[in-house]
């Protein structure tokens, strides 16, 4: 009878234990399980780069003689169109050398004039003395001396000629350094920046300065982007990018490669290159000098 309350006793034991265990015992692990169907598509490998946005075509009007800047016509953002007249420097110094320059061919002129009456009057008194000495009117030496006098007046004529071809160069050079006063534009396009202001010198002694920059047409842009070496072999022209800039957060832009510049330049020791990408801007959201981070 012992033993069987023992066993009893046991098995009930045994019993509460597993109850116990399944109720204090933490949760398992549930799994769930997605299904999707196969399908084929493909691998995109993307260069990242950052860059600068830039008109297509600029272009820089300077001034190719000294002087003070008197008027100014145009400003930043100006629209202007070619042989426009964007600024005048004051031409009182230039005109006068015009001046001087005129009277300097005057003077030669009226120098070949006095010279080719001096022709004149040698050639007569040389055919005159022809024909004495031919009658022995006269001595051999005059006749020789008027020969003489009719080729130095030749001569004469023709540096009297020659100064007026001179002073002709020097007037036109006077004029055309003159007409450098009127800065005009080259090309149609919009102000971009204005460097001088009224009253202000310029300096053309060594390089001309820089007046003004005009772009083109800024409907078409392009971003200069640096490409590593590392990845500049996978960068063809023709393909698609995408640029997103931060005055625009979210709204990605087109571009396309336009070209790969082969000048490399060394940024902190990596070596890069220059990646043109051109981009439409038709509604003129982009202006230049913008920063664009494209994805090819």
């Amino acid at each position: 009878m012992k033993k069987i309350k023992s066993l009893f006793w046991i098995v009930a034991l045994v019993a509460a234990g597993y109850v116990g265990y399944q109720y204090f015992a933490p949760a398992g692990t549930v799994y769930v399980y997605r299904t999707q169907l196969v399908t084929r598509g493909s691998i995109m490998s993307t260069v990242n780069a950052t860059g600068r946005v830039n008109a297509v075509e600029m272009v820089d009007v300077g001034t190719q003689v000294s002087g003070t800047i008197k008027e100014i016509f145009v400003d930043f953002n100006s629209p202007v169109t070619r042989g426009q007249l964007l600024a005048r420097l004051d031409p009182e110094f230039l005109q006068s050398r015009v001046e001087e320059s005129r009277a300097g061919l005057a003077v030669a002129r009226a120098s070949a004039t006095r010279a080719q009456a001096e022709v004149e009057s040698a050639r007569r008194n040389d055919a005159r003395n022809r024909d004495l000495w031919e009658r022995r009117l006269i001595a051999r030496i005059d006749m020789e001396n008027t020969e003489t006098q009719l080729r130095v007046a030749r001569a004469a004529l023709a540096e009297a000629n020659s100064r007026i071809l001179q002073a002709q160069e020097s007037l036109r050079q006077a004029e055309t350094n003159l007409s450098y006063t009127e800065i005009v534009s080259p090309i149609d396009g919009i102000v971009i920046s204005r460097q001088v202001d009224v009253g202000q010198t310029v300096a053309a002694s060594l390089q001309a300065p820089t007046l003004f920059s005009i772009a083109r047409n800024l409907t078409q842009m392009q971003v200069e982007a640096n490409i590593d070496e590392a990845d500049i072999g996978r960068i063809r022209e023709g393909q698609r990018a995408i640029c997103r800039f931060d005055s625009w957060p979210g709204e990605p832009f087109e571009v396309i490669v336009d070209k790969r510049r082969l000048n490399p330049e060394i940024i902190a020791n990596v070596v890069t290159y220059v990646v043109i990408l051109k981009v439409d801007n038709d509604e003129n959201r982009l202006m230049p000098g913008m920063t664009a981070n494209g994805s090819i």
